[in-house]
Parts: C-alpha cells; structure tokens; sequence
C-alpha cells in the first residue's frame, strides 16, 4: 500500500538501552500526528517505528520471523518482551509513603524530596499523597503539630505551609549559630581578662597553715584568690607587689656594669 505523502516523523531513536515503554509513548504521540487514514495505519505504524529503531534494536526487528507478527500490537508486545530489562519502574503513591524525614532532617530537605517523588507520579491522588505528607514528617515537628491543630485543605496548601515551616526553621537555627559565636567570643574575652588580672598571683604564697600563723593571721579575712581565710584580698596584691618591687631592684643591680677600679699611678 501507498502510503500518503509523509516525511519521517521525529522523536527519539531507540538503540535497544533504555525504557521500551517511553519510547512506544513517544511513538505513539509522534503517529497521532501523521494523520494517517484508517487503510494507512497499520503499513503506516511499521514503517515509522522501524525507521526510528537503530543498532542492536533494528537488527531485533529485522530479525523477527516471517509469519510471526500478525498486526502491530504484537510488534509492541515482543518489543516490551524483548527489553523488558530496561523498563523503568514507575513512581507510585507508595513512594511518598515509605518517605520519612531523619530526626535532624531540615524540613525544607525533606519537603524537596517529597516534591521530587509526587512530580513523578501520574494523577497522583491529592488526598493520598496528603495522608502520606503528615505520615511522613517527624513526629515531633512544629509542622506536624501545624497540620494535627490546622488541617490542611489540600495538598498545596500543606506544602505551602512546609514553605513557611522551613523557612523559620532556618531562622532560628541562623540565630542560634550568631548566638552561640557570640557567646564564645565572650567566654575567651572573659578567660582572657581574668587570665591578666590573676597572672602571677600564686608564684608567691602567704602562710596559712595552722602550724605557723603570721601575727596577721585572721580567721575574718578571706583571700579570693587563694579561696581562703587567714587574710585578704588587699594584704595578697600588697604581698605581690612587693615582690615584683624587689624582683626589679634584683634585676636592675644585675644589669649595672661593674665599678671600673681607679688604677694608681
């Protein structure tokens, strides 16, 4: 049979290495438009699916036994059969079932692959995919607690809740980063400050053993320093100070040069 005047008709090749059922999807939106007359249809559907078949997959369809195929839809079914290997499974509601947010999983990571599963379900059910959302988040969140108190309306109105979720979720987990920087910085600021205050001030020791008490020896004193009685404060600063005054006096007699002696003549 002639057939009517039709160039090839485009879409993608097939080599015999991916999904059989894409590409007899996208053959037979690529047909629907050859406008092909009923006499036409059946020449018409073995002509341009072979001439769209390349490498190991043209040669499986010139390969196939003579008298073996009866119509086109047992062309399709032995080329299912045949790379049944490389069907894709498809996505199913059951997929957003059996997806859980991890305990410290941020929202907005979980959301983005809840969104990714149900973009590839076809006619998803909104009714199931929501049942599977509030199944889904961890069982302790704000948003779960959002959806249990406000239940949402639909689908995207729960996903556009998560949006909102998500996005105070960081804040305070932003605020909480600057917080505890700040507090740190402080806490070294603090360690520092004291560190120059106190240095120095236990390479020197009043006595205040019960065996030997200096004549100032006072139980009403306390030395925050030492976190003892037996003097105070004030009297351990006057002790180091006077240490360091003859610590100076030591060093600078050392660092004199020596008297030259006057020679007799």
């Amino acid at each position: 049979m002639k057939l009517s005047t039709i160039g090839k008709i485009k879409f993608s090749e097939y080599s015999g290495n991916s999904d059989p059922k894409a590409h007899i999807r996208a053959f037979r939106l690529a047909i629907s438009r050859a406008h092909l007359n009923d006499d036409e249809k059946e020449a018409g559907y073995y002509r341009f699916f072979a001439e769209n078949l390349t490498g190991s997959a043209l040669e499986w369809f010139a390969g196939l036994e003579e008298n073996s195929i009866d119509n086109f839809t047992q062309v399709v079914s032995a080329f299912l059969k045949q790379y049944s290997v490389f069907i894709e499974i498809r996505t199913t509601e059951a997929d957003l079932w059996n997806l859980k947010q991890a305990p410290f999983e941020p929202l907005r990571a979980y959301i983005n692959k809840f969104r990714e599963i149900k973009a590839k379900i076809a006619n998803v059910n909104d009714g199931v995919a929501l049942a599977a959302l509030k199944n889904g988040v961890w069982f302790s969140s704000k948003f779960k607690e959002e959806m249990s108190v406000r239940a949402p309306v639909s689908l995207d109105d729960a996903l556009h809740r998560a949006s909102f979720f998500a996005a105070y979720e960081e804040d305070v987990a932003n605020l909480k980063e600057q917080f505890l920087a700040s507090k740190n910085a402080a806490n070294k600021k603090t360690s520092a400050t004291k560190e120059a205050l106190t240095k120095g001030q236990h390479s020197y020791a009043i006595d205040n053993s019960t065996k030997n008490k200096s004549s100032t020896f006072d139980l009403n004193k306390h030395c925050d320093f030492h976190k003892r009685k037996g003097h105070s404060t004030e009297e351990c600063r006057a002790a180091l100070h006077e240490k360091e005054r003859r610590e100076e006096e030591e060093n600078s007699q050392e660092d004199e040069p020596p008297s030259t002696p006057k020679s007799d003549k």
